[in-house]
């Protein structure tokens, strides 16, 4: 996959994530019904004290991580490479907990969080993908010469 085309993939994927997000972020605040497909399991999973860091939901966590990282991804270089890589980790790691959380401890599968959790993943992959194809960034050009002496 060409690193362009790598990107912007990575780049539309952590939208769609940040859209998830922003979809959870107001439900929280709005207090209403989250819609909620397969199971049911959307209200406890949201409800459930895992879902908030202190008074703040995991959900505006979220959607600031992606929106960083779709910012990173917009960008070129070594640096944005770097940042687009561990903003990915960061949320991949994320993801493998909460996954765990909604499986293990809650019982319960929230279908809009295990989306977002799977393209966590995915980002994990694309952005280190990136990191390997990412050109270094060029070495200082060497000091010029002394001109040679004219006779």
């Amino acid at each position: 996959m060409r690193l362009g085309a790598l990107r912007a993939v990575a780049g539309a994927l952590a939208l769609v994530a940040a859209g998830i997000s922003a979809y959870l972020v107001t439900v929280h605040y709005a207090g209403g019904p989250i819609a909620c497909f397969a199971g049911g399991g959307c209200e406890t999973v949201q409800k459930s004290a895992y879902s908030l860091i202190g008074s703040v939901p995991l959900s505006v966590l979220g959607l600031a991580a992606y929106v960083a990282l779709a910012l990173a991804l917009l960008f070129r270089g070594e640096l944005a490479a770097i940042a687009s890589f561990v903003l990915g980790l960061s949320v991949g790691i994320f993801a493998v907990y909460l996954i765990v959380v909604q499986t293990v401890v809650l019982d319960a599968i929230c279908v809009w969080c295990m989306t977002t959790d799977a393209i966590a993943l995915l980002l994990v992959v694309l952005t280190s993908l990136r990191l390997r194809l990412e050109p270094p960034a060029a070495a200082e050009p060497p000091a010029a010469a002394a001109p040679a002496p004219q006779h």
